[in-house]
């Protein structure tokens, strides 16, 4: 008999406590209505933490509307503060009420409240962005992002500003794979698939950019930046003939790109092409006649040439010697056409004085050379 009291006295204080829980939801739900938001907040988190009512889906709803206006009477009157992260919280709430409604019955009011965090987030990622904070604006509209998948909506923007912001915060592995649902669903195309391949090299994985450029220019062969990326990668790693050719595939969508002539022409340098180099090196200037770096970069070609063919023309005799020794002065008298003309351009480029340096010394102008030494202290 007792154990018989004993259990119907465990059911009943079961159902007291459960009372209990259900009672600090009805109150959170009349402060509400009151507006009194600080006093909501306590009951209706007491509700959700007490094992009673902790999958309660209206108290859950309840707690997602009740931080909803929080973060709305927080923003309207800055006075007032009654909790640091009430957005969060009403995010959580409105998951929480998801996963707890097996009937559906909040179905419409979870929709509109995530929607409202959506919307919020967005706004908060934005704000963070524009003071450069991009940790907090990546989360933020990450947030957004994941809201708006679920709610089965399409929110460009946010999936964009979220990979730019991982970017621009230096977190590239967690940038990679929001850059990749912006290519899958074509956002800003030619920004993402440059982000995207960037995040990957910067992140150590060079196979995984490659395919991506690769993948990338087959989907958009005019896409300029991935044809830059690869003639960076390949200008840093030396492999001038990778350079050379993209190079030029670059310099047939933009004809008129000095920097690309420049390059090019720094590639054939390189590869000892020298007719090449000068072409590409001339292009450059016709393009831009003050581009100070191709203008020098001309000069030292042709000094550097005729000092190696000086040094072969030590190993020859007689009329073979001479005729080498005339080439030797001609590529002397171009550079110093190219590197009289870089000095015009900017008086104080020291590899532009070293250069005329050794030019002067080598072809004996004593006057010029004393101008350039002084320059030089």
């Amino acid at each position: 008999m007792r154990m018989i009291l004993l259990t119907g006295g465990l059911v009943l204080a079961g159902f007291l406590q459960s009372f209990g829980q259900m009672s600090n939801v009805l109150s959170a739900y009349n402060y509400m209505q009151y507006g009194e938001w600080d006093k909501a907040k306590t009951a209706i988190d007491e509700a959700v933490t007490n094992s009673a009512t902790a999958e309660n889906p209206k108290a859950w709803n309840y707690r997602g509307q009740i931080y909803i206006m929080i973060m709305s009477t927080q923003e309207t009157k800055p006075e007032v503060h009654i909790d640091d992260n009430p957005l969060d919280k009403a995010y959580e709430s409105y998951r929480n009420t998801r996963k707890y409604d097996a009937k559906g019955r909040y179905k419409e009011d979870v929709e509109k409240g995530l929607e409202n965090c959506r919307r919020a987030y967005f706004n908060k990622g934005a704000k963070e962005y524009n003071v450069k904070d991009y940790p907090g604006a990546f989360r933020d509209f990450s947030n957004a992002v994941d809201i708006a998948d679920t709610l089965n909506v399409a929110d460009t923007n946010a999936v964009y500003f979220a990979g730019v912001a991982a970017y621009n915060a230096q977190m590239y592995e967690e940038a990679v794979p929001v850059l990749k649902k912006a290519v899958n669903r074509n956002i800003k195309p030619e920004s993402s698939w440059d982000l995207l391949s960037s995040s990957l090299l910067l992140s150590g994985d060079t196979a995984a950019w490659n395919q991506t450029v690769e993948e990338g220019l087959k989907k958009d062969p005019k896409n300029m930046r991935l044809l830059i990326q690869q003639v960076n990668y390949y200008l840093t790693k030396s492999m001038n003939n990778e350079a050379r050719d993209k190079l030029k595939a670059a310099i047939e969508l933009e004809p008129t790109n000095v920097v690309l002539y420049y390059n090019l022409g720094h590639v054939y340098d390189n590869l000892k092409d020298i007719p090449n180099a000068e072409k590409a090196y001339k292009k450059a200037i016709e393009l831009k006649p003050d581009y100070l770096d191709a203008v020098y970069n001309l000069g030292a070609m042709y000094y550097n040439n005729a000092v190696a063919i000086r040094l072969a023309a030590d190993e020859l005799e007689g009329e073979a010697f001479e005729k080498e020794h005339v080439k030797e002065n001609e590529n002397l008298e171009k550079a110093r056409t190219y590197l009289e003309r870089a000095f015009a351009i900017d008086a104080t480029d020291t590899n532009t004085l070293l250069s005329l340096k050794a030019l002067y010394t080598r072809i004996g102008e004593k006057e010029k050379l004393a101008d350039i030494e002084k320059r030089l202290e």
